[in-house]
């Protein structure tokens, strides 16, 4: 029997808050800082800070929990693996190193185009005039991301409009500490999220998921992370899975390995 933490706030803390709590393996579940789902079946515990990966590590040794599940990569970008990695509790998450690939949208661009793993055609940039430049060369619509934790997207179908867009996005990114903007050409069809286990080695991929995080309107489509998304267990989902393994997630795993870049779920001391 098992204890576990849940770290979130949103629809996913709820979500596996609500599956833990319904699981026969675990004991107690807390979740902090949670919602109005997770406050009605698991304790939440208010004096803890997500993002204080030392406050985090001293509560779970003092209250014995086994694992900590965050329910997104801010925890793990804080340190909250690398703070625990001696101590007898468990991350279900990587190192800190890793998980800037979530947080940072230049990095993950950089990442991809390095290892020549499928992303559309575009490039991180750290310098507005160099990024302004490229942005002219790109057929009209052209997404922008700004480089930041939930990251600012929009998508452009005028140059002009594009290139104002752009200089308030880097403005923005520089403001908030980020690397600067990503510029890419816009993709058409439907949006899937896919992800899957990983234990450095093996990848163990979940269905994929139908992801509506755009709202259409006159101007073109406002980034609306979380609106919803929902699966299926059809002969279709089946195989965009089996497809989206081998072609996306190997890769990307083999990737990581060979940047040094650990992506598993510690458990207990990971030097052991």
């Amino acid at each position: 029997m098992l204890d576990v933490l849940v770290l979130g706030r949103d629809g996913r803390a709820h979500a596996l808050t609500w599956k833990l709590f319904n699981s026969s393996q675990i004991q107690r579940v807390f979740c902090t800082p949670g919602n109005g789902g997770t406050v009605q079946i698991a304790p939440r515990v208010f004096d803890l800070d997500p993002t204080n990966a030392t406050a985090i590590g001293r509560w779970v040794f003092t209250e014995q929990i086994d694992i900590i599940i965050p329910a997104d990569s801010t925890p793990l970008y804080s340190g909250l693996t690398d703070e625990l990695v001696s101590l007898s509790g468990g991350v279900f998450g990587p190192p800190r190193a890793a998980a800037a690939l979530d947080q940072s949208a230049c990095l993950a661009k950089d990442f991809l185009l390095r290892h020549n793993l499928p992303t559309p055609r575009g490039r991180p940039f750290n310098r507005l005039d160099i990024a302004e430049k490229y942005l002219a060369s790109l057929a009209m619509p052209v997404l922008l991301r700004s480089d930041t934790p939930f990251t600012d997207e929009r998508t452009y179908h005028d140059r002009y409009e594009a290139l104002t867009g752009l200089r308030e996005l880097f403005d923005a990114s520089t403001a908030a500490g980020g690397r600067g903007v990503v510029v890419e050409e816009y993709m058409t069809g439907v949006r899937v999220a896919f992800s899957g286990f990983c234990d450095g080695q093996t990848v163990l991929s979940l269905l994929p998921a139908r992801v509506y995080d755009h709202i259409k309107g006159s101007n073109g489509e406002t980034f609306a992370p979380a609106m919803g998304a929902h699966t299926g267990i059809s002969v279709y989902y089946q195989r965009l899975k089996e497809y989206l393994h081998q072609h996306v997630l190997v890769p990307v795993s083999q990737a990581l390995a060979k940047d040094n870049l650990p992506y598993w779920a510690s458990w207990g001391s990971i030097a052991s």
